[in-house]
């Protein structure tokens, strides 16, 4: 397993972090998430090590204000003619 620093987080040297692949939502524009981070990272008093979390917040909030996707149409079933017990004409 590949591990990943992030420059701007501290570890220690015995410290690993597995390797993280995310990819953001494209509908929100990323210096949305930046700035919603930043506010955030702001309130909390400026903590070291935790720029990914507040990204991850941050992206969390902003999707939770797009709007939903409508829920596909459920098929309609065609009924079939009455008397006919075959499935297919090659039956």
């Amino acid at each position: 397993m590949s591990f990943i620093y992030h420059d701007d987080d501290a570890f220690h040297s015995v410290e690993k972090v597995d390797r993280v692949f995310h990819t953001t939502d494209p509908r929100i524009p990323k210096d949305w998430i930046e700035t919603a981070a930043y506010f955030q990272w702001e309130r909390e008093g400026r903590p070291h090590g935790e720029s990914w979390a507040h990204w991850l917040e941050a992206e969390k909030k902003l999707m939770e204000k797009l709007p939903k996707a409508p829920k596909p149409p459920v098929p309609e079933e065609t009924p079939s003619p009455k008397g006919d017990t075959h499935d297919s004409w090659l039956a």
